[in-house]
């Protein structure tokens, strides 16, 4: 057991470039991404513009789906009717499993639409994957659900997205996820709060300003059933709103830059299971030898 993270300082300024000299360069993200734009197609490349640089990148996509779209797509995923964990190394993540491959690759066709796909690609600079995805149920409670639904940016490369799809609506269980933009965000960086334990996340906004220096001005979302948010875990600082009158159900997928379409690397088998596999690859250039491409 590592007994020095129990001594570990709540606010530590080098938490941030450590996350980043660990994932982007020991880990290999850093050059995977740049192997992706460069096995990207003539094609391909003459479709896809720049990628973004903001790091308070988020969106919000507004009726991505429709209502009965979202309800099929949660009443497939919980077809099995088994509740249960979804992340080997957590107790709080509770959801739906699905195994199916013909099952899965309809949901991910479903929420991956056009709107999706170019906001992405435009992102990353070249064609992306589903590094994983999961089908959260959040049951109502008076406390954050998990650490979750504390203030937190997700420790991993600099350069992945979540998309959050939230499959039935705020008005039914009280919840949502909030965000703060880039200015805000960079100010709680600055002032070494990100990327400590779990158990020092806090909820109070007020101590994460007084730290920063500034007032911090939340973005709130409070979706319809259908709606989604794009956004840069690692960058954004964000949390879950907890529900207070019914279970909150929301598919999240996260996704990393490929050399290939998403659903050609899905047959590659690069997508992992939370459950059997680790949250992040020991060495990020593997993917490119799954998919064939191996340097």
């Amino acid at each position: 057991m590592d007994l020095l993270k129990y001594f570990e300082r709540a606010f530590d300024q080098r938490r941030v470039t450590r996350n980043a000299i660990e994932y982007d360069e020991r880990r290999g993200y850093g050059a995977y991404h740049a192997h992706c734009r460069a096995y990207s197609s003539a094609g391909a490349a003459a479709t896809i513009a720049a990628g973004a640089d903001d790091p308070g990148m988020f969106e919000f996509l507004e009726s991505l789906l429709s209502p009965c779209t979202a309800r099929r797509l949660l009443s497939d995923a919980t077809a099995d009717g088994k509740l249960g964990l979804l992340k080997s190394k957590s107790r709080d993540l509770q959801g739906f499993r699905m195994r199916d491959p013909a099952r899965v690759a309809h949901l991910l066709a479903t929420v991956l639409t056009s709107r999706v796909d170019a906001l992405v690609r435009k992102f990353f600079g070249c064609e992306y994957l589903v590094h994983w995805f999961t089908v959260a149920a959040t049951p109502p409670t008076t406390r954050p659900a998990s650490v979750s639904f504390h203030w937190h940016c997700d420790k991993g490369p600099t350069k992945h997205l979540k998309l959050i799809v939230y499959l039935n609506c705020a008005c039914e269980h009280g919840g949502g996820t909030a965000f703060l933009d880039q200015t805000d965000s960079a100010a709680v960086a600055a002032s070494g709060y990100l990327f400590g334990r779990a158990k020092k996340r806090t909820c109070d906004l007020s101590v994460l300003a007084a730290r920063s220096g500034r007032a911090l001005s939340p973005l709130e979302l409070r979706p319809a059933s259908g709606d989604a948010v794009l956004f840069q875990p690692s960058t954004v600082v964000h949390t879950g709103i907890t529900p207070t009158r019914g279970t909150r159900y929301a598919l999240t997928l996260c996704l990393l830059p490929a050399p290939l379409p998403w659903h050609e690397a899905l047959r590659c088998g690069t997508m992992s299971d939370l459950m059997e596999d680790a949250l992040w690859h020991e060495d990020a250039l593997t993917l490119l030898q799954k998919m064939g491409l191996g340097i």
